[in-house]
């Protein structure tokens, strides 16, 4: 007996009821039609009735059809069908707005602004942002300056945060999110090299929290300094003097985003 009809491959959704049998028939010489026959298995296991199976997680499964005639005789075919995550829409967890901001005002929406001894500058809340007037860098490297906020109570999942900033002078800074509960240094994801230029920037930067991880709270860091993102290029870097404009910090979950 022989069967036709299995593509190579196939894709669905998690959640999604998959009709493997669609379009699949078989025949035998002798027996003739043996479409009722088949039957489908899957590695990794998945529970099929009538040929119908909704998988609940992501991945990618192999899927065996069998039939076989009156003699014992059977015949196979196979199937790659990839499982993508359900789409979701992302939520907005935190957004700390910076933009009606009043000069002298001490709403700093909980975020630390630190500058180390050997650079020159300030960090202050003017002009409807957190501004950074670095006046000399002195060759101070990534993290001599920067923005940062420790949340807690996230869940696991997929997270972005999101930074809409600009600068006086094409800059480069590092977006990070870091194990805020570890003793060391841990980072947990991140954009690096990410450049910021003279009219407002969306900025980036993805993290996961999970088991592996296992924490639910995260350090989240705006660093800058002196960033050269191609050493063979120094030219292209960060200057030592500019004005850095931070108008919004938002922090969203992402998880079942189809990618």
């Amino acid at each position: 007996p022989y069967i036709s009809g299995v593509k190579d491959s196939a894709t669905t959704i998690a959640g999604t009821a998959f009709d493997a049998l669609e379009g699949v028939t078989a025949y035998d010489n002798e027996d003739g039609d043996l479409t009722s026959s088949i039957t489908v298995e899957s590695e990794p296991e998945m529970t099929f009735t009538d040929g119908v199976a909704t998988p609940t997680q992501a991945g990618s499964y192999e899927l065996i059809y069998t039939v076989v005639d009156s003699d014992g005789a059977k015949g196979n075919a196979y199937c790659t069908l990839n499982v993508a995550r359900a789409a979701a829409a992302e939520k907005e967890l935190y957004s700390f707005d910076f933009s009606d901001v009043t000069p002298g005002e001490n709403d700093d929406r909980g975020w630390t602004a630190n500058i180390g001894e050997e650079v020159e500058g300030t960090a202050t809340l003017k002009e409807g942002a957190y501004v950074f007037d670095i006046t000399a860098l002195n060759g101070q490297g990534d993290g001599s300056v920067t923005l940062d906020k420790v949340v807690d109570g996230l869940t696991n999942g997929d997270y972005q945060i999101v930074v809409w900033a600009k600068s006086s002078l094409d800059t480069y800074v590092h977006l990070l999110a870091n194990d805020a509960s570890a003793q060391t240094w841990t980072n947990i994801g991140g954009g690096y090299n990410l450049k910021v230029g003279t009219s407002i920037t969306k900025l980036t930067a993805n993290f996961a929290i999970n088991d592996e991880t296992g924490t639910d709270s995260v350090d989240l860091r705006i660093h800058m300094g002196k960033i050269t993102p191609n050493p063979e290029n120094p030219d292209d870097s960060t200057p030592d003097a500019f004005s850095l404009f931070v108008e919004k910090i938002a922090l969203y979950c992402t998880t079942g985003t189809q990618t």
